[in-house]
Formats: structure tokens, C-alpha cells, sequence
């Protein structure tokens, strides 16, 4: 290689690939300049100099690749010292008795930081509830002051956001000012839109977090009782019969005395809510077990299944690695590798489509074994997350494999046509798109009515966290929330090896639960899109490449990958607690709904004790995991109920391969040996049912529905139909 591109790329690797860098030939030799982060500098290298400076340029590269080795246990969540000293200025100014100054900061607070958070503890707290927090608690009237100085300003912003329906516009009103009576009004006339709008998914979001976030109005019976009142109507609207019945519940129990207004006439309010329970159409009775299998009815390969290999021309599947999980909805299957999605009949296996692919100029990137690939169908759209354009510009794409990015795309279930996708943006605002060009969305999102909610990454050195709501039928970004700054296993150069993968969106009285898999977990309004708490949690550590430390999942040529922790799955709730497994740790945690106080979960760890890799969820009293042992674990009593051992230990009662399924009360998963399909009781881990799987040893990630059932294996998909 000529000496100047030795240097060119000596320089580029000891910035992490964020520098520019020019050459400049002249009589004393050559110059190089570079810019980098804000600094800039020039090497002279004359024919003397050449083999010290090459040398000096090495040994910098090493120096700067060990030092970027060093941050990727480090991670940073959004305590804005501007925040920090806005609230020091308002208890300083309480101290020296100007309450009036004290709430007026505090109001710049409510108007600018509140996706940030303040430290308390070993936890942050948004910084929109502790502000809240602090005025609730002033004593001498001081709620009322604030209610006095503020309150115009909020009525002159919610009478014209309400006479528009600006939705966007109601929902400022409810982040900054939900203290005020206007803010309870713009709570409550947000939901009308909603529910006008046919939008009864959302309107119970809104609802419900409305009556959790103790807004402290005038009349708190009154707003609770017209808050509980929209809330049934949207679960009318959305046929939740089960949370219809389970509020005529709470209203005979609590507001047996209260009464609503309907169409001028005033109706208590359990009479109303008892007359939706009514005219609720019955719910299709859930299958209790899986279909019975028979000979498959199809089998087709998907593109490649690599396990995260770095160099090309390796075609071997990786073992005990199943990327993909499909999705069976009506007779149709659909699934992604990340490349490619495709909608196939569920019994003849023909494409329902042409398959659709995002187009990244011939670029094929490295696969993640810890990233799996899922589809989501709702209604008339199919939704998933394809490979887009390099995270990272590699000099040698021809031989090394570089980060994928993955975008967004929706398509028509019907027809297979795109409706939108965000690798190709097109009429948005200059700063939404340049966003979204960023954005990658490598995990499914949370379809809640007409909005999209999921975690993204921006890849600016570090990876910056993002979570994000969209409008379901266009894409457009709706609100947008900054959750953290961490990193993955570096290479070389500095640059990361793999990519960032948050974890999955999960919804609880409105407010949206996911851990960024990178040491906090975060919890975020789903109305306005401010920082509820966040919590920080031991990441696994990571190895430099000089031989020191266990070898962990093989060697990239950089910094050893963590061992193998869980992978992505959905958090999942019991009474008022968050259960989730974070990618980046073997341990499983529970978190305090209000506070994000955590625990750890016993007997759930899978590197000493169970080998567990797939968090199954909460069923009832019962979390259920599995890998080489299905564990279930009583929340109740915090003691494990049953467990299945491995199959080469005891009659292959166990899943070795893939996730397995949770049909009405079984647990539904494959075995090798022999081929076969296996149901036990979810209660009592009894086994209850041995299919085998004739003519195939497919095992993988199984789904079942009443369809069929349809496993998605190391390097392909099995259908086995009616």
C-alpha cells in the first residue's frame, strides 16, 4: 500500500471513521490535514521522516482502538445540566421566600426539559414528573398560585387548539400545563377527537394515562367519572369486551353513586357502562392447544442465516441460530430475513405478492445472531424492518460485511404494494427527514390504533436511542423522545462491529415501557412523549482482543463479543411490576411500575442455571422462559413451579431449538430427536401431547393458529397446513 493511504486510513481509524482528511504534495514532502470533531491539524512527511511517522501512525491507531474499547461499557441518559440548573434556581429562589419566581422556572422547566431527567438516587425521574411532583407539594396554597399565574397562558393556547381539532397542539397543552384546569380539558378534549375520529385504541391510551397521572383538577370526582365514561366508549368502540366488563367492575365497586351525562339526560354511570357491556359482540373462543400436524405442506429457504459472519463467502448456516419468526394471519404466512418479505399461502405456498425487498445499491450487510426478524400484520397493513443503506462507510465492502441499517416499511396485506417506507422520504419537513435518513428500526413496532410506536438508533460516533411515535397509514413522525447515548463491541478502528438492538415497546395504562439493551430501561408517556423514569441496570462486560479475559462468541478482530444474553422479546406485566430481559446481561429484572425501582428475578439465569435465551412472557401468575430448560416461575410466590428438563436427559420434554409458543394453556415447541412437535401444560408442565413432524427435521421458532402451523427454522420456513 502507498504510504500516504497508510496514513490516510491511520488517521480515519484513530477518529473512529469521523474525519476528513487531504493529502497535499508539495517540495518538503507530503502534508496531511484532517478535520475531526471540531479539531483540525496537518503531518508533514518527508523522505526522512516516512518510516517514524508510519510507525507513530500505527502505534496510534492501537492506542485510540484500545481507548474506544474502553467506552462501550459506559452509557449516558439525558440529565440536562441546563434542567439541573433551572431546578437549583428554583429552590433558591424558594429559600429566599419568591414562590412566584420559583413556578415561573419551573414552568420554563414543564416547557422545554421535559424529555429530560433528574437524578435522585440510583434512579432518574423525568424531569416533567418531578417538576409536577414539586408543585403539588408546596404548601400554602401554592398549587393554587401556580394555577393563578399560569392558567391564562394555557387557555389562550387550548381554546384555539381545541376549536381546530389540533391534535398536536391539545397534546402540548397537555405536557405543559396538566396542573392546570386547562390541561384537564385539553386531556378530556383530546379523547373526543379521537373517538370522533373512530380512533378508540388511542382514545383508551389517552384515557387511561389520564386517570393514573393524578392531575389534582378542581373537581376531581367529576373528571374521573368523565374520564371513566370516555374510557368504556372507547373500549366499546374497540370491542374489548374483557376491559368493558372489568371497568362495570370498578364502577359498582367505586362510582356506584356517580352519574354521567348522555345526550342531555343525566344516566349513572354504571348503567351506562353496563348497557356497552351489552351490545359488546361475543369474542371468538381461543384455541386451548395446537393444530394437529401432519407431512408439511411446503418448505422454502429464505436468503442466509450467516450467524454475524464478517467476510463473505461463507454459505454455512449457523447452528442453533433462527433469525426468522413468522407470523400466520388468516391462511396467509408472513415472514422477513431482513431482506426479503413475503406473504405465502399457508397450505399451497404460493407468494400472495411479489416479494418485497428495500432497493441498497447491491449492498448485502452483516447479520446480528442476536437480532431476529418479525413481522407485524394489523388490518390492511403488514409491517417489518429490512436492511437499508451502510450504518458505517467501509472502505472494503468487497470483503468485509458492513453494519445494516434497517428502515421501516408498510405494506398493503392484499396487493403487496408499499405504502410507505422510510429508505425512500418523501414531502417532509426538512428536519423530519433528515431524522428518519438516520433513523434505523431494527425491532418490530407497537401498533396501538392509528399509531406506531418503536426504539430506534442514530449512529454518530455512539449509538444515540430514539423513541419514536409514527402515523400508522403514512409514516410521518408524530413525536420523537431522546433516551440515551451507548455502545456495542468495537472493532479496530473504533468504529462499532455490530449493531445497536433495542428492545421491543410494550403499553401499560399509557405509558410505554422498553430497555435499549445498553443498561437502562425506560419508561415514557405514550400521550406526550416525556420521560416517565428511567433505570440503570449492570451491563455484561466486554473484552479487548490481547488475549486477556474468556473468549466470547468468537474473535472479530477488535474487542470480544458479550456473552450470549437474552434475546429481544416484548416486557410483560404482573400487578405493578415490569418484567424484561435485556440483551446486554443474563439476568432478568423486574421494575416498579411507578418508580423503576428494580429487582432481579431468581432462577432465571441462563448462563449459570437454566441456559435460557427466550423470555416467553407472563401468563397469568406464571413467567415462563426456555432454552436448554422450560422454567416456569410463580410470581405469586417467587419460587419456580415446574421445569422441563432437556430432552437428552429425560424423554425430550423440553425445547433445545428455537422459541417456542404459548397456545391457550400449552406450551407448544419442537425437538430434533426425534422430529417431533410437544405440548405441556402451562400449569403444571405435565407433557399432554407428541406430533411428529414427518419427512422433516425442521426445528425453529414455532407459531401455531387454527389455520396451521408454521416453524421458521436455521435456513428455512416449514408450513404445515390443513
Amino acid at each position: 500500500m502507498p504510504e500516504e493511504q497508510i496514513v490516510s486510513h491511520a488517521l480515519q481509524i484513530c477518529s473512529a471513521g469521523d474525519s476528513r482528511v487531504r493529502t497535499q504534495r508539495g517540495r518538503g514532502g507530503l502534508r496531511f490535514r484532517w478535520a475531526c470533531r471540531g479539531t483540525v491539524g496537518s503531518v508533514l512527511l518527508t523522505r526522512d521522516s516516512r518510516p517514524l511517522a508510519i510507525a507513530s501512525m500505527i502505534t496510534l491507531t492501537l492506542i485510540f482502538s484500545g481507548a474506544a474499547c474502553g467506552q462501550t461499557d459506559r452509557l449516558s441518559v439525558p440529565d440536562d445540566p441546563i434542567l439541573q440548573q433551572q431546578l437549583a434556581r428554583a429552590e433558591l429562589a424558594l429559600k429566599r421566600d419568591r414562590r412566584d419566581l420559583a413556578l415561573q422556572v419551573w414552568q420554563e422547566a414543564l416547557d422545554g426539559c421535559a424529555a429530560k431527567v433528574v437524578a435522585v438516587g440510583r434512579y432518574y425521574v423525568g424531569a416533567r414528573s418531578r417538576v409536577m411532583d414539586r408543585i403539588r407539594a408546596l404548601p400554602g396554597g401554592g398549587l393554587e398560585r401556580y394555577r393563578e399565574l399560569i392558567e391564562p397562558q394555557a387557555r389562550r393556547l387550548l381554546d384555539p387548539a381545541r376549536s381546530l381539532h389540533d391534535e398536536a397542539a391539545l397534546v402540548d397543552v397537555a405536557r405543559r400545563f396538566a396542573l392546570t384546569n386547562s390541561g384537564r380539558d385539553a386531556y378530556l378534549a383530546l379523547v373526543d377527537l379521537l373517538l370522533e375520529h373512530g380512533r378508540f385504541a388511542e382514545a383508551r391510551l389517552v384515557a387511561r394515562r389520564a386517570l393514573v397521572e393524578e392531575l389534582v383538577p378542581d373537581d376531581p370526582k367529576a373528571f374521573v367519572t368523565q374520564m371513566l365514561a370516555r374510557d368504556a366508549m372507547a373500549a366499546w368502540g374497540a370491542g374489548r369486551g374483557d376491559v368493558l366488563r372489568s371497568l362495570a367492575v370498578t364502577c359498582r365497586r367505586d362510582h356506584r353513586e356517580t352519574e354521567v351525562v348522555v345526550r342531555g339526560r343525566s344516566t349513572p354511570l354504571v348503567r351506562f357502562v353496563d348497557d356497552l357491556v351489552s351490545r359488546v359482540p361475543a369474542s371468538q373462543a381461543t384455541p386451548s392447544s395446537a393444530r394437529v400436524v401432519r407431512a408439511p405442506a411446503w418448505n422454502r429457504p429464505f436468503l442466509r442465516n450467516d450467524g454475524g459472519r464478517d467476510f463473505f463467502g461463507s454459505n454455512s448456516e449457523a447452528p442453533d441460530h433462527y433469525p426468522v419468526i413468522p407470523v400466520v394471519d388468516g391462511d396467509t404466512t408472513f415472514y422477513s430475513d431482513g431482506i426479503v418479505l413475503r406473504g405465502r399461502d399457508l397450505v399451497r405456498g404460493t407468494d400472495l405478492w411479489r416479494s418485497i425487498i428495500i432497493p441498497s445499491g447491491g449492498f448485502t450487510g452483516a447479520e446480528n445472531p442476536d437480532l431476529q426478524h418479525r413481522v407485524i400484520v394489523d388490518r390492511d397493513l403488514v409491517f417489518a424492518y429490512l436492511e437499508g443503506e451502510p450504518l458505517v462507510d467501509n472502505p472494503w465492502r468487497s470483503i468485509f460485511r458492513s453494519i445494516p441499517s434497517h428502515k421501516l416499511i408498510a405494506v398493503d396485506r392484499e396487493t403487496g404494494r408499499v405504502r410507505w417506507t422510510h429508505a425512500k422520504i418523501t414531502g417532509r419537513s426538512e428536519v423530519e427527514t433528515e431524522f428518519l435518513a438516520k433513523l434505523s428500526v431494527n425491532q418490530p413496532p407497537l401498533v396501538v390504533g392509528d399509531t406506531l410506536f418503536a426504539a430506534g438508533t442514530v449512529l454518530m460516533g455512539m449509538y444515540h436511542h430514539w423513541l419514536c411515535a409514527f402515523e400508522r397509514d403514512t409514516g410521518r413522525l408524530r413525536w420523537r423522545t431522546y433516551t440515551g447515548v451507548g455502545q456495542t463491541e468495537l472493532g479496530r478502528g473504533g468504529n462499532p462491529r455490530r449493531a445497536a438492538i433495542p428492545g421491543h415497546v410494550a403499553e401499560h395504562q399509557g405509558v410505554l415501557y422498553y430497555t435499549t439493551n445498553m443498561g437502562v430501561v425506560c419508561a415514557v408517556d405514550g400521550v406526550t412523549g416525556s420521560i416517565v423514569w428511567q433505570s440503570v441496570y449492570p451491563r455484561e462486560p466486554t473484552f479487548d482482543d490481547f488475549g486477556f479475559g474468556r473468549r466470547r462468541r468468537g474473535w472479530r478482530g477488535g474487542m470480544l463479543n458479550r456473552s450470549p444474553g437474552w434475546l429481544p422479546a416484548r416486557p410483560a406485566f404482573h400487578g405493578d411490576k415490569l418484567y424484561f430481559a435485556p440483551l446486554d446481561t443474563s439476568l432478568l429484572y423486574a421494575a416498579d411500575l411507578k418508580t423503576g425501582k428494580l429487582t432481579r428475578v431468581r432462577g432465571a439465569n441462563p448462563r449459570v442455571a437454566t441456559g435460557a435465551r427466550e423470555f416467553l412472557g407472563v401468563f397469568d401468575d406464571l413467567l415462563v422462559v426456555s432454552g436448554a430448560n422450560l422454567i416456569a416461575i410463580d410470581l405469586t410466590t417467587g419460587t419456580t413451579r415446574w421445569k422441563v428438563p432437556p430432552a437428552r436427559r429425560s424423554g425430550a420434554t423440553a425445547s433445545l431449538r428455537g422459541r417456542p409458543a404459548v397456545v391457550g394453556n400449552r406450551v407448544c415447541f419442537t425437538t430434533t430427536h426425534p422430529a417431533e412437535l410437544r405440548e405441556i401444560d402451562l400449569d403444571t408442565g405435565q407433557l399432554k401431547r407428541r406430533q411428529p413432524l414427518l419427512h422433516s427435521v425442521r426445528v425453529g421458532n414455532v407459531v401455531s393458529s387454527p389455520g396451521g402451523l408454521v416453524v421458521g427454522s436455521e435456513g428455512s420456513v416449514t408450513s404445515y397446513g390443513r
